[in-house]
């Protein structure tokens, strides 16, 4: 400062000092911004705007190809995404022999028992509720949701998966006829929250190890493992 008030008026020091200072105050907002940016960098899905797999197949992330995989963000790769579409073609064919919808049952016959798997980084109410409590009834809300608005199948005789990549957490929900007819063996509602660490081939793991266990268990093959309705957290 003694060396510019050589060089300067009284006023330029003034307009240096105030230069300065917003420069500083700046700086900080920039710096402030930068921090709310990185932390708010997972994308919170909308529910209403997740799309179906079986009408939005460029937007769910598969090519274009047909699919009961939803990931619009491509969080799995594609060997990823095709294992699971395998395990819910194994499933259909396991279970296209009787049809539990009564009246409703296709005449062109019964494909099966319908899976859809969904995978995103978040969704809204999930990323601001509170406590691990508040995650799971926001995650089984979001999960609810998607089964009733896709409504896929012929007469509730579904299955919906979703996978949260913000928590690791996977939740399922059964159409009414799905947890009429497996309700015996297993509780109606599945959760599981994967190891902080675990990436896209455990979700994998666990989404299609789910799938396989459905499958036994509806195709009357099996009375399924119990040790599938089970609660997992981080270590």
């Amino acid at each position: 400062v003694y060396l510019i008030h050589d060089k300067m008026s009284g006023k330029d020091i003034m307009d240096t000092q105030v230069w300065l200072i917003l420069m500083t105050i700046c700086g900080i907002l920039s710096t402030s911004h930068s921090q709310e940016s990185s932390s708010s960098s997972t994308q919170v899905w909308k529910l209403i705007e997740i799309p179906d797999p079986t009408l939005d197949v460029i937007k769910c992330g598969r090519g274009g190809k047909k699919s009961f995989v939803c990931d619009p963000n491509n969080l799995l790769s594609t060997d990823n995404a095709d294992r699971i579409d395998s395990a819910i073609e194994s499933l259909n064919k396991a279970t296209d022999h009787h049809c539990p919808c009564d009246h409703l049952c296709p005449e062109s016959g019964y494909p099966g028992y319908q899976v859809t798997v969904v995978v995103l980084p978040s969704v809204e109410g999930y990323d601001t509720a509170a406590g691990n409590g508040g995650k799971i009834q926001a995650l089984s809300t979001a999960t609810k949701y998607l089964s009733t608005r896709y409504n896929h199948g012929y007469c509730s005789d579904n299955i919906l998966m979703l996978m949260i990549e913000d928590g690791r957490r996977l939740d399922v929900s059964f159409g009414k006829t799905t947890q009429d007819s497996i309700t015996q063996w297993y509780c109606p509602k599945t959760y599981m929250q994967l190891s902080a660490s675990d990436g896209p081939e455990q979700w994998t793991e666990a989404i299609v190890d789910m799938i396989k266990s459905y499958k036994d268990v509806l195709s009357g093959k099996a009375p399924g493992r119990p040790e599938v309705m089970y609660l997992l957290y981080a270590l």
